[in-house]
């Protein structure tokens, strides 16, 4: 099927039990009024899945958002930048919102991680299963030759409330 020029279509349903491919030299467009539903349901055993990608060969890398049927979502920012992967919820009262269940949250980077609040800010374990739990703050340097230090400052006050015995040591921990 084919649409040239400016021809306007009200409705466009295109039935196959085979492949369907659009390639366009210039952009896609694809505008919605209301809902839009992008589907792709698989009968297979094997996991089905939907990718969005863009790619820009100028720059190197892809960005690809990969939906699979079994409900998991991938975000890939394969550009050598800083931001390959942005979220931007910077409006007046915006926000961003993260829910985890029972396998929790693992943010790993092989550079620095910065979290920075202009307002108060907290890092609050509320633990409330029937066994003891440990929020630890720890710095190490497994390279040998130099060490990791942990740095706490503050332009007011630092308080340290403790229900059971607090002990702070310098030199090796016993």
């Amino acid at each position: 099927v084919s649409v040239g020029g400016t021809t306007a279509v009200d409705s466009f349903l295109v039935s196959t039990t085979g492949v369907v491919d659009i390639d366009a030299v210039g952009a896609v467009t694809v505008d919605g009024v209301s809902d839009m539903t992008l589907h792709s349901a698989g009968i297979a055993a094997s996991d089905n899945t939907f990718l969005i990608r863009a790619s820009n060969t100028n720059v190197g890398g892809e960005g690809i958002l990969s939906l699979q049927s079994e409900g998991k979502l991938t975000l890939t920012g394969e550009q050598a930048a800083a931001n390959a992967i942005h979220l931007n919820a910077n409006a007046t009262a915006g926000g961003i919102d993260i829910d985890a269940g029972t396998a929790g949250i693992a943010a790993d980077t092989t550079g620095a991680l910065s979290l920075q609040s202009a307002l108060s800010t907290d890092l609050t374990m509320a633990a409330n299963v029937a066994s003891t739990q440990t929020l630890t703050i720890a710095a190490t340097n497994a390279e040998g030759s130099n060490v990791s230090n942990i740095d706490i400052d503050a332009d007011g006050a630092i308080t340290v409330d403790a229900v059971g015995s607090m002990s702070l040591q310098g030199g090796a921990a016993t």
